[in-house]
């Protein structure tokens, strides 16, 4: 591990679908977490995503890219990025 974790870099909603992207991540797993109650303990947010690397950039800069298309339910959702296995 490099001890640096990536961060949400851009998010929101284009054609009808939510979009993520980090910062640039060292290539390891990451994690998209989601909840529609922010104030549960992060172990209870189901996991709706694990890593996408973007192949456009070079094998050092890699960046987690998530898309959601369901945005009409639920209406309200958060979402995570966590490293993880």
């Amino acid at each position: 591990s490099s001890g640096y974790e990536p961060s949400i870099q851009s998010f929101g909603v284009t054609n009808g679908m939510f979009k993520l992207l980090s910062t640039i991540a060292p290539p390891t797993t990451y994690k998209v977490l989601a909840s529609t109650n922010p104030a549960l303990p992060f172990s209870n947010w189901p996991v709706v995503f694990t890593t996408n690397w973007n192949t456009n950039y070079p094998v050092t800069n890699f960046r987690v890219d998530f898309q959601e298309t369901n945005l009409m339910n639920p209406r309200q959702r958060f979402y995570r990025l966590v490293p993880g296995p």
